[in-house]
C-alpha cells in the first residue's frame, strides 16, 4: 500500500512541476510584436514602391485629352482639330477646334484637303479663335467657318489636312472625321412616335 501511495506522490510532483514551467514560460513581448509588425510593414511599402519605380508613368505619357489632335503651324498652336461630316457624305464636312495665337503679329493660314488651294484665314496677335467660326471661344474674335465639299475620310476614320502659313511652310495633319451628332454636330435622330404610339395602344 506505501508503494501506491509513493507513486501518486511521484505523480502528482511531476505535474505540479510541469505546471510551474508552464506557469513561468516567458510571455511574448507587446513591443517585440509590434516591432515585428512594424517591420512587415515597411518590407511590404518597399516592395510597392519598388513596382512604383519599375511601372511606367502613365501620366507623364503625350495623349490627346480631347477627341480632336493638336499642331503647331507658324508660332500657332491648333488645338482639338476634327472634321465633323455625315454618314453619306453628301454634305460639306466642317472643321472645328482652336487656333490659338501667342505671338505679338497676326498669323495668316491656308487649310486646305490637298497641297494646292484651300481657305486662309487670320489669327489676330494674342488671340485664340473657334475654326468652326462660332462665338464663345477664349477671345472675342471670329472667323468664318470653314468646310470642305469632299474629304479623304469617313466618319471614325482619319483625312488628311494641309495648313501652310507664308513663314514656317506647310504641315500636314492627320484629323480625326466624327459623325454629324452630338455633342460636336447638329443632326439628331428621328423617331416614328406616332408608330410607337399606336403599337402601345394596341396591347
Amino acid at each position: 500500500m506505501a508503494k501506491r501511495i509513493r507513486r501518486h506522490d511521484t505523480t502528482a510532483r511531476t505535474v505540479r512541476d510541469t505546471l510551474t514551467l508552464v506557469i513561468r514560460r516567458p510571455a511574448i513581448s507587446t513591443s517585440a510584436t509590434r516591432t515585428g509588425a512594424a517591420i512587415a510593414a515597411t518590407a511590404v511599402a518597399i516592395g510597392l514602391s519598388g513596382c512604383a519605380e519599375l511601372s511606367e508613368q502613365t501620366t507623364d505619357l503625350a495623349y490627346e485629352p480631347a477627341d480632336g489632335v493638336s499642331a503647331k503651324v507658324g508660332g500657332v498652336l491648333l488645338q482639338d482639330v476634327l472634321l465633323i461630316a455625315s454618314e453619306d457624305g453628301k454634305e460639306p464636312a466642317k472643321l472645328a477646334g482652336l487656333a490659338a495665337n501667342p505671338t505679338g503679329k497676326p498669323v495668316k493660314i491656308t487649310v486646305g484637303t490637298s497641297a494646292e488651294g484651300g481657305t486662309a484665314f487670320t489669327v489676330p496677335a494674342r488671340s485664340t479663335v473657334r475654326l468652326d467660326g462660332k462665338a464663345g471661344g477664349p477671345s472675342s474674335d471670329r472667323i468664318k467657318a470653314i468646310t470642305f465639299p469632299k474629304i479623304s475620310g469617313e466618319p471614325g476614320e482619319s483625312a488628311g489636312l494641309a495648313f501652310t502659313t507664308p513663314s514656317a511652310g506647310q504641315i500636314v495633319v492627320n484629323t480625326p472625321v466624327l459623325l454629324n451628332q452630338f455633342p460636336y454636330g447638329t443632326h439628331t435622330a428621328k423617331h416614328d412616335h406616332a408608330e410607337g404610339e399606336e403599337g402601345a395602344g394596341g396591347h
